[in-house]
């Protein structure tokens, strides 16, 4: 499997006044634009995807969308990676998407534990995973702890240098 991980773009903060609840907050103008950038520099460097997984929160879900019209794919709305994101709940879900090439859109201190676990089977490396940066991690068999190799890791300003 190969496994592409993707924080969201910047979003409104979650002290906004107009922000009712964490799962609502959306993108900002400038986190869209930027994200735009970005995947049009994971598309020189990907093929594609067979499906684009993301958090039910909105702005990983506006996230996704950008990165699908970049790397049209479908997308669907995954529970397990909403905030709190377990390895093993993950690892289960994508269970038939084995010899796939998935990306996971979510949210941070979640998917630099789930690249920590997925690389090293426990979550003390420490990953720095910027709101638009991505990650693509190889697993030649099964999902699970310490099986997967790191491949590579963007922050969003080198997935935009290559997108402009």
């Amino acid at each position: 499997m190969e496994l592409y991980i993707i924080r969201h773009a910047i979003a409104v903060d979650r002290f906004d006044a107009d922000v009712q609840s964490d799962a609502e907050r959306w993108l900002t103008g400038e986190g869209i634009e930027k994200m735009k950038i970005a995947a049009q520099g994971l598309a020189r460097i990907i093929e594609g995807f067979d499906c684009i997984y993301t958090s039910p929160y909105r702005r990983a879900k506006e996230t996704a969308e950008i990165v699908a019209d970049a790397l049209p794919a479908p997308i669907e709305e995954l529970g397990e990676l909403q905030p709190g994101v377990v390895f093993n709940d993950i690892a289960k879900a994508l269970k038939p998407q084995s010899d796939a090439c998935v990306a996971l859109v979510g949210h941070e201190p979640d998917l630099s534990e789930l690249i920590s676990e997925s690389i090293s089977a426990a979550m003390h490396a420490h990953v720095l995973m910027k709101k638009g940066a991505a990650a693509r991690i190889d697993f030649t068999s099964h999902m699970a702890p310490g099986l997967g190799a790191l491949v590579w890791l963007m922050q969003p300003k080198q997935l935009r240098a290559l997108g402009q």
